[in-house]
């Protein structure tokens, strides 16, 4: 098996190089493309619940998402091992000496053998199970004058995801949010009306 060269020579792959799948002419190009992954989740919700006791209460969101494919593009520059650029732990694992069985292809300086092509290798399982937000309040008691409560809100969004995706996020790059409010409620005034006929 090998590979097309630019100038439309070909140079065959050896031990460490990835095992790409072909269409039976023994040279891997465009010709061996295939659709791969699917984006759309099997099926994907939340769960909201809202606790009170006294004067505390607890709000939170989980949502979720079963099934669907993602490409992971950090994971591909992170672990492409053809610069100068650095790369994760994972390329500890590359292969190394004939015979050794491994998920990482050999390190070559520019990649000629376009080991870290778009591909399967990229592609992973974008399930995941995230705990979106949790608010915490209470209800300060006042002694009814002017001032009708105060609430004093704690929210956090985007605290913990669970999932076996590698990369930041399954679902997009949402950052973690953390939000402290007070809100002061005065009671209303009634206010006369008067008309001048």
């Amino acid at each position: 098996m090998s590979t097309r060269n630019a100038n439309g020579s070909a140079t065959s792959f050896r031990g460490g190089d990835v095992i790409f799948s072909d269409n039976g002419d023994k040279i891997i190009d465009e010709k061996d493309m295939q659709v791969i992954g699917n984006p759309n989740p099997d099926f994907f919700g939340g769960i909201n619940t809202r606790l009170t006791y006294g004067n505390w209460t607890i709000d939170a969101l989980a949502t979720f998402s079963v099934g669907g494919d993602a490409y992971n593009y950090a994971r591909r520059e992170l672990e492409s091992q053809s610069g100068y650029a650095n790369q994760t732990e994972a390329v500890m694992r590359r292969w190394r000496t004939d015979g050794q069985q491994t998920d990482i292809p050999k390190a070559s300086w520019g990649d000629p053998m376009g080991n870290s092509r778009f591909s399967d290798r990229w592609i992973e399982d974008a399930s995941y199970l995230r705990l979106k937000t949790v608010s915490l309040s209470y209800k300060v008691p006042v002694k009814p004058t002017a001032l009708k409560y105060i609430h004093i809100y704690a929210t956090g969004n985007n605290l913990v995801t669970f999932s076996k995706y590698l990369g930041y996020d399954p679902n997009s790059a949402q950052p973690r949010v953390f939000t402290v409010k007070v809100l002061i409620h005065f009671w209303s005034l009634n206010t006369n009306t008067c008309s001048w006929v």
